[in-house]
């Protein structure tokens, strides 16, 4: 989104159109919600499945007024599947981040993104669409894919060294059509930035690699071998 805008109000409508509730003004500057948008990941994506999970979809019109009056509007959705699309009507991205403006929606705060220790997933970082983790990085945790436990939190130095690793390797699109041994990638990794949301990428044992919404590859042996080192 450009500029500063001085208010934001989310309003919340169902699949059909029809508004819920009244329109929720978020106290404070909006500063930090624009900043957390403009860092997601931008582009389309190949076609992927959604899971057969039956979801009330939520609606959100994000509108943001600015000193001059003009008006900038950000849509995106709640849905448990995490099939949703966000944009500006100029950008679009497929990061999900459904719970954190239902929890703005529903108390008046815009919270971010998730902490440190969390294994939640995560929206993404812009340049997640080029490469598996974006440079800059200061902080990752890991987790387990299938239980969502978490595995360790690492510094700064590590996340920097783990990202690098990412970030060097040769992608490709994600055509969603790995399958695992366990039928699913075994570690979530969770790259954490000062500026912006989380990057989140998959790590998968055998041919399948390592993966994002965006892109896939193959898990380079110096990933491997850092990971494996790892404490």
């Amino acid at each position: 989104m450009p500029g500063s805008p001085v208010e934001a109000e989310i309003c919340a409508y169902t699949v059909n159109g029809e508004k819920i509730g009244k329109p929720t003004k978020l106290s404070g500057s909006p500063a930090k919600l624009v900043e957390d948008l403009n860092y997601l990941p931008l582009g389309e994506i190949l076609p992927r499945p959604c899971p057969a999970v039956f979801s009330v979809i939520v609606n959100y019109l994000i509108r943001l007024r600015y000193s001059d009056n003009k008006v900038g509007w950000v849509s995106t959705a709640f849905e448990v599947n995490e099939c949703v699309v966000t944009t500006n009507g100029r950008h679009r991205s497929a990061a999900y981040f459904g719970e954190e403006i239902k929890h703005a929606y529903e108390t008046g705060r815009w919270g971010g993104f998730s902490s440190p220790t969390s294994c939640a997933s995560a929206p993404g970082h812009r340049g997640q669409e080029k490469v598996i983790v974006p440079p800059g990085a200061d902080g990752l945790t890991l987790c387990r894919f299938h239980d969502g436990e978490l595995i360790k939190h690492l510094d700064r130095a590590t996340a920097k060294q783990l990202a690098a690793a990412a970030s060097a390797l040769p992608t490709r699109p994600n055509d969603f059509q790995c399958d695992g041994p366990t039928g699913g990638p075994e570690i979530r990794m969770i790259f954490h930035y000062p500026i912006g949301p989380p990057a989140e990428a998959l790590l998968w044992s055998g041919r399948c690699g390592v993966e994002n919404l965006y892109v896939e590859a193959g898990a380079s042996p110096q990933l491997l071998e850092l990971l494996a080192e790892l404490p």
